[in-house]
């Protein structure tokens, strides 16, 4: 064969393999859904080859079981509804299914465990990218009420990619002897990456908005978290003094970058907004408008904006915030941020955030901005570049920060930070923090050694106390260091406290 004829060969072959490319082998198939046709989704499902897309239209209904890799895509938007008889949406293991352009509602997953997880869409093992997706309306008995995806206990597997989407108005039950969470999202042991995604209205014992993590009794940090540019708003923990994080709940990685998390709640529960029990880093991200208020029965409320938590899993209670707004958020204890070592050490660092105008309210109540509590372990909070202005304690104790140690230490380290000023030198632009005792700082050994260390470049400054410390009051032998470069000025009724019998 000469070398222009198989030439000639060669471009035809291309021109083949580029038609196919094209969707030769696998051209879209347009399936009709009522009202637009009768055509039945799942026969077209069972029917279509591996790796080809079906252009949906209409409305189909169903509990619909996809065992391969498809695209499943709006044509230009579509609906499945499962109608409240079962998962709207089953993927199978080891299975990419993108779906686009879709609403997914109705769902039902019901039994206990993970036959009860999954309301709306529900994948171990798989890949799952939802693209323009609208995820509403569905229900798990146990956890998942919109997704439920990732992996059983063991090496973390699955990923869930959601862009672009908005996954509002689920619930999950939390019914069984091991509860559940994640009412709009449920990450089990897996891998979830939210971009410029809505997680809002949605409801769970734990984790209201979204659950991430290794699952109940796990004694590892496992399961990955990302989100950016998103929205996690209105959602609701409603288990009480056993649940938390109104609107996301952390036990694994998390990762929160240029996100707000506003107007979720967990009463009488812990992490209004954010509860992280693994290792979350939060950076440039609004949080505010969060409550964790006391309920009914006395139980108290931590963390209306964020608690950093250790429960006794090794490694687990690190965060780091950065940039931001941690504001208008309220508790009963840490009305903006907590750092509590409940089980083991807990670390919390904040560098160039704003904690402003949060609020703690009710008996024993504490930390307007941040309370920082030593128990079972050592909690470590280091802040540096912030702002902590107009906290309010009025009930309570320390209106900016509480720091105490009660079986463990409590050790707050603080530097270049303004306390109830928004500028670090002269003339200050005063915004108070106001608490009955110490309105700046209260600083208090209850019964586990507590230290705060201001140093260079750190104002405490026009800070009112109802009664004593409008600067900052340290209880039964407390520790501060006021390094040189620090001041404590213009607080009322006076600047420093020391009280060894509180």
């Amino acid at each position: 064969m000469g070398r222009f004829a198989a030439l000639g060969v060669m471009v035809c072959a291309l021109a083949v393999l580029a038609a196919w490319s094209a969707g030769g082998a696998l051209a879209a198939t347009v399936v009709n859904c009522p009202p637009v046709g009768t055509d039945n989704l799942q026969a077209a499902i069972a029917a279509a080859p591996p790796g080809s897309t079906l252009l949906i239209k209409g409305t189909c209904s169903g509990n619909f079981v996809v065992p391969k890799n498809l695209t499943l895509q709006g044509s230009p938007v579509a609906t499945l509804d499962g109608q409240g008889a079962g998962r709207t949406v089953v993927i199978a293991p080891g299975t990419t299914v993108t779906m686009t352009n879709l609403t997914v509602t109705g769902g039902h997953a019901t039994g206990a465990g993970p036959t009860g997880s999954g309301g709306g869409i529900f994948g171990l093992f798989t890949t799952l990218p939802l693209n323009n997706c609208l995820v509403t309306g569905n229900t798990a008995d146990t956890a998942g009420g919109g997704i439920a995806s990732g992996a059983p206990p063991g090496p973390p597997a699955g990923l869930l990619k959601v862009n672009s989407s908005r996954v509002t108005d689920n619930v999950a039950l939390g019914l069984g002897p091991m509860g559940g969470g994640g009412g709009g999202i449920l990450n089990h042991n897996g891998t979830a990456v939210l971009n410029n995604t809505v997680v809002s209205g949605n409801t769970a014992p734990g984790g209201g908005g979204i659950a991430s993590g290794s699952g109940a009794g796990d004694t590892t940090v496992g399961g990955s978290l990302t989100i950016t540019g998103g929205v996690i708003s209105g959602n609701n923990a409603n288990a009480g003094p056993f649940g938390g994080g109104g609107g996301i709940a952390n036990g694994g990685s998390l990762t929160l970058t240029a996100s707000s998390v506003t107007g979720n709640q967990a009463v009488g529960g812990i992490g209004g907004g954010v509860l992280n029990h693994g290792v979350a880093t939060i950076s440039d991200s609004q949080i505010s408008g969060n409550a964790a208020p006391d309920d009914s029965a006395g139980d108290q409320g931590i963390g209306g904006g964020i608690i950093n938590g250790n429960f006794g899993v090794p490694g687990s209670g690190v965060m780091s915030i950065t940039g931001g707004q941690v504001t208008k958020n309220q508790s009963g204890l840490g009305g903006g941020i907590g750092n509590a070592a409940f089980g083991g050490d807990a670390s919390l660092t904040i560098s160039g955030t704003a904690v402003s105008l949060n609020t703690v309210a009710g008996n024993q109540s504490g930390g307007g901005g941040i309370a920082n509590f030593g128990s079972a372990g050592d909690a470590d909070l280091t802040v540096t570049g912030a702002t902590l202005v107009g906290n309010l304690a009025r009930q309570g104790l320390g209106g900016a920060l509480a720091n105490v140690g009660q079986g463990g230490a409590a050790t707050a380290s603080i530097a270049s930070t303004a306390i109830g000023s928004t500028t670090l030198t002269r003339p200050y632009t005063l915004n108070p923090n106001h608490a009955l005792f110490g309105a700046g700082i209260f600083n208090w050994d209850m019964g586990g050694p507590a230290s705060v260390s201001l140093g260079p470049s750190t104002v405490v400054v026009g800070n009112q106390a109802i009664i004593d410390g409008g600067g900052v009051y340290n209880a039964d032998g407390a520790s501060l260091l006021v390094s040189p470069g620090a001041a404590v000025v213009f607080n009322h009724p006076d600047n420093i406290v020391d009280n060894p019998g509180f």
